[in-house]
């Protein structure tokens, strides 16, 4: 009797792993939408455009990207909430996705509400002034100076 139930679940077991792998063999089977929660040329906007030819290749189906700017890449990004999760809606986001509920724009996380699938990019954002100007960094008012002191 035990040895009956103990094939019975390994039965279901690798039924349910066999049907999964199935469904996963076959996707892609339709073209890709990449949301970018900025405007065209923009950084995300131009990160996305140079990755999706590669992601086209790999995965062997057209992949549009549809750009959705407003409070700061929360709109496109509770449009992608809004689809089906079945991975045919992706969003480039950016860092600024840790500033939506500080903002009160949007009731979401980017850690609660997405899965990061791939780190894309990475950006140093710095804050700059004209040689000539009286402000510094570092106590330092030569460009060159102020570029070796950043690792």
């Amino acid at each position: 009797m035990i040895k009956r139930l103990i094939l019975v679940i390994i039965i279901v077991i690798l039924t349910v792993f066999s049907s999964n792998f199935t469904i996963l063999a076959d996707y892609p089977e339709r073209n890709i939408n990449c949301v970018v929660g900025f405007s065209p040329g923009g950084p995300t906007d131009v990160i996305a455009r140079g990755s999706v030819p590669i992601l086209q290749e790999i995965l062997g189906v057209g992949i549009a990207i549809t750009n959705m700017p407003g409070a700061a890449g929360a709109t496109a990004a509770k449009h992608v909430l809004d689809q089906p999760a079945d991975g045919y809606t992706f969003y480039y986001g950016s860092e600024i996705m840790s500033v939506w509920q500080t903002m009160g724009t949007m009731d979401m996380s980017p850690l609660r509400d997405f899965v990061v699938i791939k780190l894309v990019a990475e950006a140093t954002p710095v804050l700059a002034v004209p040689p000539k100007s009286q402000f510094n960094l570092f106590g330092f008012n030569s460009p060159q100076l102020c570029c070796d002191c950043i690792p």
